[in-house]
Formats: C-alpha cells, structure tokens, sequence
C-alpha cells in the first residue's frame, strides 16, 4: 500500500496515508463499490465507516478482499462508550476488516464525577482495544476545549481526558478544535504522540456552527496541522466534509486532495500522481 510523503520544514520526508470521511454518503448509498473504486483512483487510500460489515463474517472478510484489491483500507469502526458491551463484536469486525482504530465519536460529561468516571471507562476500553492489538481513540467536538472541569471549573475535558490516560489515544478533529477556542497546530505539538489520526476539516465560517469548506480555503490552519501530526507520528491525516457546499461531493473531496498536493504534499515514487 502506497502512503503519502510530505516533505518538513528541513527536507526530511514524513510519511502517511491519506483516507477520507463522511464526504460521500450519497454516493455510497446509490454506488458503493463504484464510489469506492473512483475514490481510490483519485488518491484516497482508506476511509472510516461500518458500511461493509456483512451478515455473515465470510460476508465481511469477502468485503475486506474487495476492498484491499482496489487499495483502499478502513481505518476505524466505531464504538461508543455508552455501549461498552458491544466493544468485543466491533473489535472483532475491525479485525476482519483490517481496521487498526476503534473510535468513540461523543462523550458530554456534566460534572467532574461524571468526567472521572468517563475517562476509567475510556482507559478501560483502550486497555482491552490494546490487548487485541488495537487502538482505541476519542474524536472530539468543540465542547471538549470549553472551560468547566477540575479546580475553580478552569479546566477542559480535553486535558483531563489526556493527563488521566495513558493507553487511550485521540482522533483530532481540527475544525472543532479551532472552533472550540484552540489552536490545533499548538495541540498537536504538544499532545501529537497520541494521535495516530487527524480529521482533517476546514471552516468557511469559523463564529457560526456547522459552516463547513473545501480543506485549505477556509479558516483552520489544516496544511500546519497536518505537517505537525505526521511529525509527531499520525498514521493517518482523514479529510472530512460534513456537508458540501457549492460543489458535489466527489468535486468537494477531488478539490481538497488538489489543496493538500498544492500545499506540498504528494504521494511516494510507488503512489499515484
């Protein structure tokens, strides 16, 4: 499987693969294979979602040879940690799918007993996510970042979250971080060790929620972001769109790969141009 290089600040070559998220769904839904296949051609190398589970597991690994054939990759499935009882079914769907990440999409703790309790839950999950050779990660919103936990309510779940674990990891979303008062670039710097994977989102507004972009037009500074997460080790940089806007969806996710190539990023010798 081919990745993708960028090459840092001081010419050093970093590498990484290239997936995308929620970006297709139409598509998908009419044309899976064909969506797959034409996403796969533009560049994209895996993508996130449980849309190839079978009803039987010889359905599902037959989905993971068809998948692999057109070197594509799925990266996570996800598992919430309201349903912690079904974390031993997903961790063994991602196996037969190939997956390396199992991702926890939403937590809102209220209190700081509730965020206590939260993050042994998450620990826990990671631990057991680690003993079958899996990562478990949590992808933020923008409330994460928000002020209202620890001492004089001054902390955020974030950081809590992160000085409270050492086995669970992180999928930064970087349009909700920077709309949730945080630079990602200077999180990533500080906390990139354990994000193996970075959604990859722009803002064309960045002070009225759910205005969403082309990456590398709008308000979050994504290319610094990506160049600070493979340098920290991220495995895998996922371009997302929410909604689209102007352009169809394969144009939204054709223009974002242009940006990053624009950017400097470009696939290895072995990948496509």
């Amino acid at each position: 499987m081919p990745v993708t290089e960028r090459r840092g600040k001081r010419g050093a070559y970093v590498s990484y693969k290239l997936g995308f998220v929620g970006m297709m769904r139409t598509e998908l839904e009419s044309d899976r294979w064909g969506t797959l296949k034409k996403m796969a051609e533009m560049g994209y190398q895996g993508f996130e979602g449980d849309f190839l589970i079978g009803t039987t597991d010889a359905e599902t690994m037959e989905n993971r040879r068809r998948l692999n054939d057109l070197g594509l990759e799925c990266i996570s499935l996800q598992c919430s940690h309201y349903k912690e009882d079904q974390l031993s079914a997903t961790i063994s769907n991602a196996q037969r799918l190939g997956a390396s990440y199992i991702v926890d999409g939403w937590a809102g703790p209220q209190s700081d007993d509730e965020l206590q309790s939260l993050t042994e839950q998450l620990e826990r999950m990671a631990t057991h996510c680690q003993r079958e050779g899996l990562r478990f990660l949590y992808h933020n919103h923008e409330h994460e970042f928000q002020p209202g936990f620890g001492k004089g309510q001054s902390e955020c779940m974030f950081d809590l979250l992160y000085r409270g674990t050492e086995k669970l990891c992180f999928e930064l979303d970087i349009a909700w971080c920077h709309f949730g008062g945080v630079d990602p670039v200077t999180l990533l710097r500080r906390c990139g060790r354990r994000i193996p994977a970075l959604h990859v989102k722009d803002l064309a507004d960045d002070q009225r929620r759910g205005h969403f972009s082309v990456v590398g037009i709008g308000k979050v500074n994504c290319f610094g972001a990506i160049e600070a997460a493979v340098t920290k080790g991220a495995n895998w940089i996922i371009v997302e769109q929410d909604w689209p806007g102007l352009l169809s969806e394969y144009e939204s996710a054709q223009a974002s790969m242009f940006n990053i190539r624009e950017a400097g990023l470009y696939p290895s010798l072995t990948g496509r141009i």
